[in-house]
């Protein structure tokens, strides 16, 4: 528990202002949402970093995601700073098989356990949507707006030792 910890400080004291600049225009949200997103992308980073693999992504963060991926050099000393390795991004193809899919969405199940876990609160709804009735190739999409059918996935291609 205490990596896990010292991973969550080190993404919550990481300066991604040019990021948060470029998504604000980007977005137009409000200040007080545009902080709760560049909490919550760091909470996830950070998850993904001490789980490599181990999660996917739903929501409307994935394009705040995007937006820091689209900044390089910040994204990997980011990563570096994290230790777990650079976190690729893998979007789902809307082909996927069925059973990908289904792996996909057991991933992103197992990020909100874990996030309610290791973070002691559930994680926004607004932020990570539910399945309605279990089922994630539907999602709650009357809970976060237009990025609900948008499934990402975190994945450490590279181990540690030979990331940079």
């Amino acid at each position: 528990m205490k990596e896990i910890e010292q991973t969550i400080n080190s993404a919550m004291e990481f300066d991604i202002t040019p990021v948060m600049e470029r998504y604000a225009e980007e977005t137009r949200l409000p200040p007080e949402v545009l902080e709760e997103h560049q909490r919550e992308i760091k909470r996830f980073l950070a998850l993904c970093a001490v789980s490599p693999g181990k999660y996917a992504m739903r929501g409307p963060l994935d394009e705040l995601w995007h937006t820091f991926i689209l900044f390089t050099s910040l994204y990997a000393n980011f990563c570096r700073r994290l230790g777990g390795g650079f976190i690729h991004h893998l979007p789902e193809s809307p082909r996927k098989a069925t059973e990908q899919r289904d792996r996909t969405n057991n991933s992103y199940l197992q990020f909100l356990t874990d996030y309610e876990r290791v973070f002691k609160e559930q994680p926004p709804f607004d932020i990570w949507p539910r399945p309605l009735g279990g089922d994630l190739r539907d999602p709650s999409c009357d809970q976060c707006g237009n990025y609900c059918a948008q499934t990402c996935v975190a994945i450490d291609l590279m181990p540690p030792e030979k990331r940079f």
